[in-house]
Formats: structure tokens, sequence, C-alpha cells
């Protein structure tokens, strides 16, 4: 199999891997116990900080960089390969500033 051929496979695996577990996690949260189906609720009520607002404008740009990097990987874009490594890097790096998250048991 050619390099570019499986470089195409992993990009199309990981937004699919992406996909699938946003959708097991939404489908399967229900099954939460009890004091956590709530939570979710609870923190999209509360009093959003400048902080927050900036956190959530950082993880936007990730998002859109990773996106853009996907992008030029499937079209083999050299510079995208420096663009997906550094958005690994920076959502390793913004997830402790985050709140708690919950996630049903399989997502």
């Amino acid at each position: 199999m050619r390099s570019d051929r499986a470089l195409q496979i992993l990009v199309y695996c990981d937004a699919g891997i992406t996909i699938v577990s946003m959708a097991v996690n939404r489908a399967l949260s229900e099954f939460l116990p009890a004091p956590l189906p709530g939570f979710p609720e609870q923190e999209a009520a509360a009093h959003r900080a400048a902080g927050d607002l900036a956190l959530t404008g950082l993880w936007i740009a990730v998002n859109a960089a990773t996106l853009l990097g996907r992008i030029g990987l499937l079209n083999l874009w050299r510079p995208a390969r420096a663009i997906y490594l550094w958005t690994w890097v920076a959502a390793l790096l913004l997830l402790p500033l985050e709140s708690a998250w919950v996630f049903s048991p399989v997502g």
C-alpha cells in the first residue's frame, strides 16, 4: 500500500472515531449514575466568566486548526503535519484548564 493512501485512511479513521465517540456519548448519557445526568445542565446554566469565554475561544481555534490540519493531510499539504501536531499539543495544554467532564461509560 502506498504511504499517501495509508495517510488518507488514518485521517479518515481519526475523524470517524471522533464522530462515533461523540455520538456514543450522546446516546448513552441516559445510563449515567443518579447524580451525574444533571451535571452538564448545571454547568451550562452557571455564570460564565471572561476566562471561560477565552477558553471557549481557544477551543474553537484548536478545533478549526485541527480541521485545517486534517484537510491539509488529505491533500498532502506539507505544513499540515506541523499544524496537526501543534493542535494536539494545544489540546493537551488546554485540557487541565477545563472544568469536570461527564462521559458515558463507553464514550
